[in-house]
Protein backbone atom coordinates (compact mmCIF):
# COMPACT_ATOMS: atom_id res chain seq x y z
CA UNK A 1 0.00 0.00 0.00
CA UNK A 2 2.72 2.23 1.12
CA UNK A 3 4.76 2.11 -2.53
CA UNK A 4 1.32 2.35 -4.23
CA UNK A 5 0.74 5.97 -2.61
CA UNK A 6 4.62 6.67 -3.52
CA UNK A 7 3.59 5.67 -7.22
CA UNK A 8 1.41 8.08 -7.69
CA UNK A 9 3.06 10.87 -6.36
CA UNK A 10 6.09 10.35 -8.14
CA UNK A 11 3.51 10.21 -10.95
CA UNK A 12 1.54 12.76 -10.53
CA UNK A 13 4.99 14.76 -9.86
CA UNK A 14 6.06 13.96 -13.15
CA UNK A 15 2.80 14.41 -15.12
CA UNK A 16 3.15 18.18 -13.73
CA UNK A 17 6.32 19.27 -14.43
CA UNK A 18 5.90 17.62 -18.33
CA UNK A 19 2.58 20.01 -18.44
CA UNK A 20 4.56 23.28 -16.87
CA UNK A 21 7.46 22.18 -19.16
CA UNK A 22 4.97 22.61 -21.99
CA UNK A 23 4.06 25.82 -21.69
CA UNK A 24 5.66 28.17 -23.55
CA UNK A 25 8.70 30.27 -21.08
CA UNK A 26 7.16 33.38 -22.28
CA UNK A 27 3.40 33.61 -20.45
CA UNK A 28 5.08 35.99 -18.06
CA UNK A 29 4.83 39.35 -19.92
CA UNK A 30 7.68 42.18 -19.83
CA UNK A 31 7.49 45.03 -16.96
CA UNK A 32 5.38 47.79 -18.38
CA UNK A 33 7.87 50.29 -17.98
CA UNK A 34 10.10 48.50 -19.99
CA UNK A 35 7.29 46.97 -22.71
CA UNK A 36 6.33 51.06 -22.79
CA UNK A 37 10.22 52.40 -23.37
CA UNK A 38 10.35 49.68 -26.22
CA UNK A 39 7.29 50.49 -27.60
CA UNK A 40 8.82 54.23 -27.70
CA UNK A 41 11.85 53.59 -28.79
CA UNK A 42 10.87 51.00 -31.92
CA UNK A 43 11.67 52.03 -35.33
CA UNK A 44 12.32 49.21 -37.67
CA UNK A 45 9.71 46.83 -38.71
CA UNK A 46 11.86 43.88 -36.56
CA UNK A 47 11.51 46.65 -33.55
CA UNK A 48 8.00 47.14 -34.09
CA UNK A 49 7.26 43.21 -34.39
CA UNK A 50 9.04 42.92 -31.01
CA UNK A 51 6.84 45.10 -29.35
CA UNK A 52 3.62 43.73 -31.15
CA UNK A 53 4.27 39.86 -29.61
CA UNK A 54 5.48 41.41 -26.29
CA UNK A 55 1.80 43.29 -26.01
CA UNK A 56 0.44 39.45 -27.34
CA UNK A 57 2.20 37.71 -24.41
CA UNK A 58 0.80 40.89 -21.63
CA UNK A 59 -2.94 40.08 -23.96
CA UNK A 60 -2.62 36.01 -23.27
CA UNK A 61 -1.51 36.60 -19.31
CA UNK A 62 -4.05 39.17 -18.30
CA UNK A 63 -6.95 36.75 -20.79
CA UNK A 64 -5.27 33.57 -18.37
CA UNK A 65 -5.78 36.11 -15.30
CA UNK A 66 -9.67 37.15 -16.11
CA UNK A 67 -10.45 33.52 -16.26
CA UNK A 68 -9.57 32.48 -13.41
CA UNK A 69 -11.30 35.72 -11.40
CA UNK A 70 -14.06 34.57 -13.31
CA UNK A 71 -13.83 30.62 -11.97
CA UNK A 72 -13.46 32.22 -8.47
CA UNK A 73 -16.44 34.62 -8.99
CA UNK A 74 -18.53 31.33 -9.87
CA UNK A 75 -17.63 29.47 -7.01
CA UNK A 76 -18.49 31.87 -4.74
CA UNK A 77 -21.59 32.37 -6.35
CA UNK A 78 -22.58 28.83 -6.47
CA UNK A 79 -21.47 28.43 -2.43
CA UNK A 80 -24.48 27.16 -0.66
CA UNK A 81 -24.57 27.12 3.20
CA UNK A 82 -25.67 29.87 6.43
CA UNK A 83 -24.58 32.72 5.51
CA UNK A 84 -25.24 35.71 8.60
CA UNK A 85 -24.50 38.22 6.60
CA UNK A 86 -27.35 37.41 3.96
CA UNK A 87 -29.89 38.03 6.84
CA UNK A 88 -27.92 41.52 8.38
CA UNK A 89 -26.36 43.18 5.94
CA UNK A 90 -27.70 41.25 2.26
CA UNK A 91 -25.62 44.16 0.11
CA UNK A 92 -22.35 43.29 1.84
CA UNK A 93 -22.84 39.43 1.65
CA UNK A 94 -21.78 39.39 -1.97
CA UNK A 95 -18.90 41.71 -1.76
CA UNK A 96 -16.18 39.13 -2.61
CA UNK A 97 -17.99 37.69 -5.45
CA UNK A 98 -18.46 40.84 -6.88
CA UNK A 99 -14.85 42.05 -6.49
CA UNK A 100 -13.41 38.64 -8.30
CA UNK A 101 -16.12 39.89 -11.34
CA UNK A 102 -14.69 43.70 -11.40
CA UNK A 103 -11.19 42.36 -11.38
CA UNK A 104 -12.38 39.71 -14.32
CA UNK A 105 -13.63 42.61 -16.26
CA UNK A 106 -10.61 44.89 -15.26
CA UNK A 107 -8.18 42.10 -17.17
CA UNK A 108 -10.34 41.24 -20.21
CA UNK A 109 -10.20 45.80 -20.75
CA UNK A 110 -6.63 45.25 -19.72
CA UNK A 111 -6.25 42.53 -22.59
CA UNK A 112 -8.44 44.37 -24.99
CA UNK A 113 -6.04 47.12 -24.58
CA UNK A 114 -2.68 44.55 -24.72
CA UNK A 115 -4.15 43.40 -28.44
CA UNK A 116 -4.95 47.04 -29.50
CA UNK A 117 -1.31 47.99 -28.89
CA UNK A 118 -0.38 44.84 -30.57
CA UNK A 119 -2.11 45.36 -33.77
CA UNK A 120 -0.80 49.15 -33.95
CA UNK A 121 2.49 47.60 -33.77
CA UNK A 122 2.25 45.07 -36.61
CA UNK A 123 0.41 47.57 -38.61
CA UNK A 124 3.84 49.78 -38.08
CA UNK A 125 5.87 47.12 -39.40
CA UNK A 126 3.90 46.25 -42.27
CA UNK A 127 4.61 49.66 -42.92
CA UNK A 128 1.18 51.22 -42.34
CA UNK A 129 0.73 54.82 -41.27
CA UNK A 130 -1.04 53.79 -38.05
CA UNK A 131 -2.61 56.95 -35.39
CA UNK A 132 -0.44 57.81 -32.87
CA UNK A 133 -2.08 56.41 -29.87
CA UNK A 134 -1.37 53.10 -29.55
CA UNK A 135 2.06 53.11 -28.36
Amino acid sequence: MKHTWLGMIVALTGAAWMVMAAEPADLKPMDAKELSAMAKAARTPEQHLAVAKQYEVQARYFEKKAVAHEQRANELRQKQGYNAMQYKWPSMARGQELRESSLAMQARRAAKESLDRAAYHRNMASGGNAPAVGQ
